[in-house]
C-alpha cells in the first residue's frame, strides 16, 4: 500500500498525530527491557527517591 497516495498533496493539508497511547503497552515493554537487562547485567541502576 505505499506509495499509492502521497502523505500530503499541497501545504495546506495538515497531518494529524494523536499521541496518546496504551500505557499498559508502554509499561509491558519496559517490563520486557529491564528483564533482558538485568538478566545481561547491562545498564546502571540509578536512585530515583
Amino acid at each position: 500500500m505505499v506509495g499509492r497516495k502521497p502523505g500530503r498533496e499541497n501545504d495546506r493539508e495538515i497531518i494529524l498525530l494523536n499521541p496518546m497511547g496504551m500505557a499498559i503497552d508502554d509499561i509491558a515493554c519496559a517490563r520486557a527491557v529491564l528483564r533482558r537487562a538485568e538478566e545481561s547485567g547491562a545498564g546502571t541502576v540509578l536512585p530515583l527517591f
